[in-house]
């Protein structure tokens, strides 16, 4: 959707190409005239040129370089399903994949840190990600990594189950594949900082393009030995009974509150504001586990690994959810500040051209402001129950509201 809108916007709105100084007045884009095509200056191209280096660009950053785990469902669909919905939110959130990605890293590193370094980087991100299950009589769970104690990963899995060799060859990518894509989102930057240095027009579209590749580059370096779109884990068979039981995790299922249903009249009624409220528990418990602030998470989509269990909770929780609440703030604020680039472009309206700056200007600044909030809240507020606490929880949830139409001002 977010593309055909940017498509659209791009096709109809001629005139919001722009300089990236204000002092130098730049004329609009013009097209090619193929009998001077040789000898045209390198700042007319066409707006299909234009157009389809910046979707390919933007597909590259949400498709390609999107790692998912491996899918519980045996059939293609639901790897399929998957893909979709972290292509959707690295569309909608980067900044929030972003951080899952650096999850996934850091639970890597914490990982070979509790089990010892001969276990690789590929073979710990291959067991994070879902790609081995464990077994025992018939009975086929995914592995509940924070209930495995130190040093006494091997007990549960025979590493010549998973080795390497074998896991990059069940991957859809290699080295070669996402330097490509890296190569691809570099030269995008590279010519943008070119045409600016140069005092060369550059659109919003390619703005927002921009502000994705940027990201992309940090992704793939979180994700880089993470395999690429892996569908069947391994099975590994458990021989011991009691380890089957004490490190296996049972899938829960995510249903909301029940009750929810039009029964009356006045249900009908109020139907639309139940669906408002479903959507937003829905995107509410997603970015807590894109984020990290859900640490008890069983979504095989969103898991990562975050220490041993006698670990999680207290001051280590505490610490977790505020670094990644820093994280997602840093992301935050670098994807909203790159915009910013546009402030002196020529908008279609004056009033355009204050929504551009003003959600530029939110998008950089509130998560931060977002941040202190939440620093404020955990440390200076022991009491969850009190009045200070539930006024600075209620001022965020506004702030974090807000954000989504700045976003989508800057993304359309």
């Amino acid at each position: 959707m977010l593309l055909l809108v940017l498509l659209l916007y791009s096709c109809f709105c001629s005139e919001t190409s722009g300089a990236p100084l204000a002092s130098y007045q730049l004329s609009p884009l013009k097209p090619r005239d193929p009998d001077t095509a040789a000898s045209v200056d390198t700042n007319y191209r066409s707006t299909p040129e234009i157009i389809w280096t910046c979707l390919a660009t933007t597909f590259i950053c949400t498709w390609v370089s999107v790692h998912p785990n491996v899918s519980q469902g045996p059939r293609w669909w639901d790897n399929m399903r998957d893909r979709l919905i972290l292509f959707g939110w690295t569309l909608l959130a980067p900044e929030l994949v972003l951080v899952f990605a650096y999850r996934q890293w850091e639970g890597v590193r914490l990982l070979r840190k509790l089990h010892g370094e001969e276990w690789g980087r590929v073979q710990c991100h291959f067991i994070q990600m879902g790609g081995v299950v464990i077994s025992h009589e018939g009975q086929v769970r995914p592995i509940e990594l924070s209930k495995v104690e130190e040093n006494k990963l091997d007990k549960v899995i025979d590493r010549s189950r998973v080795v390497e060799a074998e896991i990059l060859d069940r991957s859809k990518g290699d080295e070669l594949s996402k330097g490509l894509v890296v190569i691809q989102t570099t030269w995008f930057i590279i010519s943008c900082c070119a045409r600016a240095i140069q005092r060369l027009t550059i659109t919003n579209l390619e703005v927002i393009t921009l502000a994705y590749a940027a990201l992309n580059g940090m992704m793939y370096f979180f994700w880089w030995d993470k395999p690429l779109n892996v569908r069947l884990p391994v099975e590994v068979e458990v021989k011991v009974k009691d380890t089957f039981d004490r490190v296996s995790r049972e899938e829960k299922s995510e249903k909301g509150p029940e009750g929810e249903r039009a029964q009356t009249i006045l249900d009908i009624i109020s139907l639309p504001w139940t669906l408002a409220r479903a959507t937003m528990r829905y995107f509410a418990r997603t970015t807590s586990k894109l984020s990290g602030s859900n640490i008890k998470n069983v979504n095989p989509l969103y898991y990562t690994f975050q220490g041993l269990d006698q670990t999680i909770g207290g001051e280590h929780r505490l610490k977790g959810m505020l670094t990644s609440f820093a994280i997602t703030s840093c992301m935050a604020s670098v994807f909203g500040a790159l915009h910013l680039i546009a402030w002196s472009f020529p908008f279609p309206t004056p009033v355009a051209a204050e929504l551009w700056r003003a959600s530029s200007i939110y998008s950089a600044a509130s998560p931060w402001l977002i941040l202190f909030i939440a620093f404020l809240s955990f440390w200076a507020i022991a009491d969850t129950s009190s009045y200070a606490y539930k006024t600075l929880a209620s001022i965020n949830k506004i702030l974090i509201l807000l954000y989504i139409p700045a976003r989508v001002i800057l993304d359309s």
